[in-house]
C-alpha cells in the first residue's frame, strides 16, 4: 500500500512538473514578443497577454508602455507605467519614462518628482540624467540642465542627444565631473 502510495505521488509531482515546463514554454514566446518586437501593436499585443497571464508582471507592463509611448499614446504609456511602479515601486526606469512621457506632454513639473525618484534609485543613470536635463529646461532651469547633460554625458560619452542639448544650450566644452549638480541630493 506504502509503494503505490509513492508511485502515485510521483506521478502527480512528474505530471506537474511536465504542465509547468509546458506552461512556461508556451509563454516564452509571448515574453520574447513583449520584451524585443520593437514596439508597435505586436508588442502591445504580446505584453497584453502576458499581463492577462501574469497580472504582476511590472515589466510587461513597462514594455507595454513603451510600446505606447512609440505609438504616441502618452496616456496609456503614463497608466502603464503607472501599474509597473504600482507594483515594483523600486524600478528606475520606469519612474524615469513616466517623466519622459510627461515631458514630452508639456508637464515637465510632473515628470520632475518621478525622475528624481530615478536618480534616487540610480544616480548615475545616464538615461534619466539626460530626461531630467530636458525637464530642468523645459521649467527654464539652463544652468541645471546644462549640469545634468554634462553629467548624462560623463555616463555615456555619446549620447548624442545629450551632445545636442549642450551645443543648442550654448554650453562650451566642459569636464562633466567638475558640472555643479545643483540638486543636495545627488
Amino acid at each position: 500500500m506504502r509503494r503505490k502510495s509513492v508511485v502515485y505521488i510521483a506521478i502527480v509531482l512528474v505530471f506537474v512538473v511536465v504542465s509547468q515546463a509546458l506552461r512556461y514554454l508556451a509563454l516564452e514566446g509571448v515574453i520574447d514578443r513583449c520584451n524585443t518586437d520593437g514596439g508597435g501593436a505586436r508588442a502591445i499585443s504580446a505584453c497584453t497577454e502576458l499581463i492577462r497571464r501574469s497580472p504582476i508582471n511590472f515589466v510587461a507592463y513597462y514594455n507595454r508602455g513603451n510600446a505606447y509611448q512609440d505609438l504616441c499614446e502618452r496616456d496609456r504609456a503614463i497608466a502603464d507605467f503607472t501599474k509597473a511602479i504600482e507594483i515594483d515601486p523600486q524600478y528606475a526606469l520606469a519612474y524615469n519614462n513616466r517623466a519622459w512621457t510627461f515631458a514630452q506632454i508639456g508637464k515637465p513639473d510632473e515628470g520632475l518628482p518621478d525622475v528624481e525618484k530615478s536618480l534616487l534609485l540610480h544616480p548615475a543613470d545616464a538615461r534619466a540624467l539626460n530626461t531630467r536635463g530636458h525637464i530642468f529646461e523645459a521649467l527654464g532651469r539652463t544652468d541645471e540642465a546644462i549640469a545634468d547633460f554634462r553629467r548624462s554625458l560623463s555616463q555615456n560619452p555619446v549620447n548624442q542627444d545629450s551632445q545636442q542639448a549642450v551645443k543648442r544650450l550654448n554650453a562650451g566644452p566642459q569636464e562633466s565631473q567638475t558640472a555643479p549638480l545643483g540638486r543636495e541630493n545627488r
